[in-house]
């Protein structure tokens, strides 16, 4: 997730700005916008403080006073148009416990679970912890039509740090 910032500011009027800034993980899609049937799941802060939004207005102008190598910029924008021109795919292991709602029960919570079982149905027990997955990770996968064959991935795709890249007109087709 990489963050951006939108906004809509008022020049200056008596050293104080009007308007809004939203930092987000949020593309200007549909999906990003919540727009579209299957969208995103997105964060975003909303800035409204007139001192917050002039502190944002100076750092833009700070940015825009930043020499720039010409060269690096060149090689930083085509690798940019590269990489935006098609989506990543992760292969996932299965395993859950990393985001299971885990907690380690005290005495007194071990002896609670015995006399109120109704209280912690819904959650996996052991001897000294209770979970739960309370976003239904495994309900996904389960949705999720089987994997690409071996060959789409060799044929359409290049393997990188992020995951197995694929540009974005072969990705609309196989999603």
């Amino acid at each position: 997730m990489h963050t951006k910032g939108y906004g809509i500011i008022s020049r200056s009027i008596n050293g104080e700005r009007r308007g809004f800034v939203a930092i987000t993980s949020a593309n200007m899609t549909k999906k990003g916008l919540g727009i579209d049937d299957n969208s995103n799941i997105e964060l975003v802060e909303i800035i409204t403080k007139p001192a917050t939004l002039r502190e944002f207005v100076n750092l833009i102008y700070d940015l825009e006073d930043l020499p720039v190598n010409t060269d690096e910029q060149d090689e930083f924008l085509n690798a940019l148009k590269i990489f935006s021109s098609g989506c990543f795919y992760h292969k996932w292991d299965g395993n859950f416990s990393p985001v299971r709602f885990k907690l380690t029960l005290t005495q007194y919570g071990k002896e609670e679970r015995r006399r109120n079982e109704v209280m912690f149905a819904g959650y996996n027990i052991d001897a000294d912890t209770i979970s739960k997955d309370p976003l239904k990770l495994q309900s996904i996968f389960e949705e999720i039509p089987k994997p690409f064959p071996m060959s789409f991935w060799s044929t359409y795709s290049a393997d990188t740090i992020l995951g197995k890249w694929v540009p974005s007109g072969i990705a609309e087709l196989a999603d």
